[in-house]
């Protein structure tokens, strides 16, 4: 499993979000779209995360489409992430297999660097994230990808630990 650089061609995939719903990056062609890559579904963090993209929908509406993908099952997702009323896909990969197509890593020292910044899960626990059961690797590290309209990957960010994304500013920046 290789991490992807900018300028990748974003590997292709055809799946169904929690709901039943076709998910496919090819028929997305001509779209900016934003895939992110989160641990389990009762995840403190990736819910805050969840929350945080869900208060910029409205803004990036029509510019970006995004695409949330969980090592969890869709029962999980269900039950603690789509609690948040999804405005964009989430995706179930208990499998595993978005995450090896686009080289998304686990790191015990990328979980224990949370610690450095506590205030962050004590912020996701405050919103009423709490933690839930932990499916799949508990040292998943997240990551975005940002894809411009010809499917080539624009940005490639890999998470340093377990609470990193992209900053919402970058996002921004992308959507023009």
């Amino acid at each position: 499993m290789s991490r992807l650089v900018t300028g990748a061609k974003a590997p292709q995939f055809q799946v169904q979000d929690i709901f039943g719903n076709a998910v496919d990056l090819q028929a997305l062609q001509g779209k900016k779209v934003m895939l992110s890559f989160y641990r389990y579904a009762g995840c403190p963090l990736c819910n805050l995360r969840v929350h945080s993209l869900l208060e910029e929908a409205k803004a990036l509406k029509d510019k970006v489409v995004m695409i949330a993908v969980f090592q969890s099952d869709s029962e999980a997702m269900l039950k603690f992430v789509n609690r948040q009323q999804a405005k964009f896909p989430f995706v179930a990969d208990p499998k595993m297999t978005l995450y090896r197509q686009y080289g998304v890593e686990t790191s015990w020292m990328g979980l224990l660097k949370i610690l450095a910044a506590i205030h962050k899960p004590i912020i996701a626990m405050s919103k009423g994230f709490l933690p839930g059961w932990i499916d799949g690797p508990i040292n998943r590290l997240p990551a975005d990808f940002l894809i411009d309209e010809n499917g080539v990957v624009q940005t490639a960010f890999y998470g340093d630990n377990i609470g990193d994304h992209i900053p919402i500013s970058d996002i921004h920046a992308f959507a023009g």
